[in-house]
């Protein structure tokens, strides 16, 4: 598990590491690592666009939390949270928990997170806490060794509500029970206790749930009541670094791909497909602040919250108004 065991010391009596190690360089004009510009790597796996399960390392297995962004599937399409099993001597694809998402995007359960939480392994048993507010108990081996059970229902789980059941295989999941923390327990995850804790969020980046590169900036309240010149400082930089994005596709192109270490071909596409999901003004519209909430107020059995305990965007506006009295242009 996460810290190696339960106690949380994670000094390791393993002999014989290496003190460095070089992750080594893309292939030209691909997303492979070239292994010969590596230095003490055994092996290279691709996990998806983003992944925050630090990875496990039990019984000559690797278990890392990622998202759906490479598919090893090809069943499992968009955006899902995975938990993948490797082989520890290879890097190969032994078995992967696909799971879908809740659907209410940046509200519940954040476009492309992934899976979060680390892995714990006992003995020929995962647990895992899912995005979707579970914890899981897994085998070790998936399926390839026949579904286990008790849960025997892994192909109407994973294909989602609403949807036919996969046709499973020997690299899917075997969960052997599943543990509803929303259904049991009446919590629910995400951005509603970030609000009710104080957290606002002043600045979002998104016109819609579909696509987004981060989300938004969110800061706890008491920041802007301590330090707010610093959070001013922050959010003009962002601001104007957001109207650059938006309205200079040649000299953003460039700055995407030198970050992503990607072509500037790629940095294209992915500036294409991202530039119509972006708000021009990092501001929602009221409309959009409403409709963000209805669901998650629903899902939580509130019959109201005012909006303006979890979205502020007035300092936002004064920034841009500043900018625009200024003269400023990217």
């Amino acid at each position: 598990m996460w810290g190696h065991g339960p106690s949380r010391n994670m000094v390791s009596d393993e002999k014989g590491l290496v003190e460095t190690f070089d992750p080594g360089k893309y292939k030209q004009g691909s997303e492979e690592i070239d292994m010969a510009t590596t230095k003490n790597v055994k092996w290279v796996a691709k996990l998806g666009s983003q992944a925050y399960g630090n990875p496990v390392v039990a019984g000559g297995r690797v278990f890392v939390g990622t998202n759906n962004e490479t598919p090893r599937d090809p069943k499992y399409k968009g955006d899902r949270s995975v938990l993948m099993c490797l082989d520890e001597k290879t890097g190969n694809l032994l078995w992967q928990l696909n799971i879908p998402k809740l659907g209410t995007g940046k509200i519940s359960d954040w476009e492309y997170l992934g899976i979060c939480s680390s892995a714990a392994v006992d003995g020929d048993r995962v647990y895992v806490v899912s995005n979707r507010a579970e914890v899981l108990c897994l085998d070790v081996n998936g399926l390839a060794n026949g579904n286990d059970g008790p849960f025997k229902d892994e192909a109407k789980y994973l294909a989602g509500p609403g949807k036919p059941p996969v046709e499973l295989g020997p690299t899917d999941a075997d969960i052997i029970w599943r543990f509803d923390m929303r259904e049991e327990l009446g919590v629910f995850p995400h951005n509603i206790t970030a609000a009710e804790q104080g957290f606002r969020e002043l600045v979002s980046f998104i016109a819609s749930d579909i696509i987004q590169l981060q989300g938004a900036i969110v800061t706890h309240e008491g920041l802007l009541k301590s330090d707010p010149s610093t959070v001013v400082k922050f959010l003009r930089a962002t601001i104007r670094g957001l109207i650059y994005y938006s309205t200079n596709r040649v000299g953003t192109v460039p700055i995407l791909a030198r970050n992503a270490k990607s072509s500037e071909d790629l940095a294209a596409k992915i500036y294409d497909l991202v530039k119509p999901a972006l708000t021009p003004d990092g501001i929602l519209s009221d409309d959009l602040e409403r409709r963000v909430m209805a669901p998650l107020l629903e899902r939580v059995g509130r019959k109201d919250m005012a909006v303006g305990k979890f979205f502020d965007f007035s300092s936002t506006r004064k920034i841009h108004a500043e900018l625009k009295a200024e003269g400023w242009k990217p």
